[in-house]
């Protein structure tokens, strides 16, 4: 082999040398290229926070027996109160051809009402009563005789049964019966000169309804109608004028049948 063949055999491993250590370099300093990303690796989205929820509180007794805002309360059991004023006008006669009217006026009446409801719908107890007014002409006159101003007072007492027809709504209905006593006088004095005369007898019946509006668990206020049917036995007149005393009593000798018709508004404690 001659000399310049020699040297282009030489430049030729020259370069196919060097072009593989400029490709191995390269190789040595490019950084490696990342994987792709799978499902796996894929970045979980943060989740919103969690709010916690008040529990609501649990319903106190006081709440319960209220109701829901705007609901009648509980349905009542136990002591009961009632409260009555009105007016009452006389129906009748007291003995056969003499009307009760022409010897009382209309009354003004107050009636409490005291008892237990052993269920919600029930109503046990007594009243008391007492009512105000005004003499008729009869009695009138007999005041004017002794010089005395009269004025008329009735008591009435007894036992009474109620039935309530709605005991837990808003409104409640209801109707009553009663049995008593009446007693019913005037009286007036002046000076030393005095008046005092009386009747007494059965009530046989007092038909009472009404509706108790229930405001809440303590009072209640309703209408009311009151109609007692009695009988007046016996009676009383003393009267002392001018220092004299002369005193008059015993059965009546014709007793009739009369009335009382009562109206007017209740309140109801613990309706």
């Amino acid at each position: 082999m001659d000399r310049s063949a020699s040297l282009a055999l030489s430049a030729l491993v020259f370069a196919v040398v060097t072009s593989s250590a400029v490709q191995v370099s390269a190789q040595g300093t490019t950084p490696p290229t990342p994987p792709a990303p799978t499902a796996d690796d894929a970045p979980t989205p943060s989740q919103p926070p969690v709010v916690q929820q008040a529990t609501p509180a649990e319903p106190t007794a006081a709440s319960t027996t209220d109701g829901p805002s705007g609901a009648p309360p509980a349905a009542h059991t136990g002591l009961q109160l009632g409260l009555r004023t009105g007016v009452a006008v006389p129906f009748g006669e007291v003995e056969n051809g003499a009307r009760i009217s022409d010897s009382f006026t209309p009354q003004v009446s107050i009636i409490a009402d005291v008892g237990i409801k052993p269920a919600p719908d029930l109503f046990l107890g007594a009243y008391v009563g007492v009512a105000v007014g005004g003499v008729g002409n009869t009695v009138k006159q007999a005041c004017d005789a002794v010089g005395v101003d009269c004025t008329a007072v009735g008591v009435r007492f007894g036992i009474q049964a109620q039935y309530h027809f709605n005991p837990d709504g808003k409104w409640n209905p209801w109707i009553g019966y009663g049995i008593g006593l009446e007693l019913l006088g005037a009286s007036g004095s002046k000076n030393n000169d005095k008046l005092d005369a009386g009747l007494f007898g059965v009530e046989y019946a007092h038909f009472m309804a009404g509706a108790d509006y229930r405001v809440n668990r303590v009072v209640g206020i309703g209408p009311f109608a009151d109609f007692a049917l009695g009988q007046y036995g016996s009676g009383s007149v003393e009267t002392i004028q001018r220092g004299v005393s002369r005193k008059d009593n015993g059965a009546l000798a014709n007793p009739s049948l009369h009335e009382w018709l009562t109206l007017g508004l209740k309140v109801t404690f613990f309706p």
